[in-house]
């Protein structure tokens, strides 16, 4: 006959130390004579918003935009203009990357251009707005004869958004 567990009303075969298999482990269960806390995680550390080079590459960045910044406005006679509206820009200058921020186009100043962040109109408009919006607009037919002038690809990559924006359904098919 196998032996039984020595808890009262048990009658599962005993496992070791005279206890079945469930009551060895209740014994390390919360609330059992051998039970014992886990210390607390430790809170790890985020990892950091900007790898080292790129802080690198951000301290050469903003030097280079404001070496920017005055050699535009002593050519303009103190003037800067936004590259988007053609409008002298009265606030803080902004810069955007013609060609993305990726790689070396971060920090290539012939791809950078002036702008002013006007929600209605500029920059931040021509990020947020749709090609028919665009076009309704005075400025859009300039921008886009000084972006043709100032960067032949972001040119290409500005026309190429409107020929996606062209719907097949809507043409008709000659048979």
């Amino acid at each position: 006959m196998p032996h039984t567990c020595k808890i009262d009303g048990c009658n599962n075969p005993v496992f070791g130390g005279g206890i079945c298999k469930y009551h060895g482990y209740t014994r390390y269960m919360q609330g059992g004579d051998l039970f014992k806390r886990k210390p607390p995680r430790l809170k790890q550390d985020k990892p950091p918003k900007e790898s080292v080079k790129r802080k690198k590459e951000h301290i050469y960045y903003s030097k280079g935009c404001k070496q920017l910044e005055q050699e535009l406005r002593e050519k303009n006679n103190g003037k800067i203009f936004d590259f988007f509206t053609g409008l002298e820009i009265k606030g803080r200058v902004t810069w955007h990357h013609l060609l993305g921020r990726t790689g070396d186009y971060y920090l290539d100043k012939n791809l950078l251009v002036p702008a002013e962040n006007n929600e209605n109109d500029g920059h931040l408009f021509w990020h947020r707005a749709t090609l028919e919006q665009m076009k309704a607009t005075s400025w859009y037919s300039d921008f886009l004869i000084r972006l043709k002038n100032k960067s032949l690809q972001a040119y290409d990559k500005e026309l190429n958004k409107q020929t996606k924006n062209i719907n097949l359904f809507d043409k008709e098919i000659d048979e």
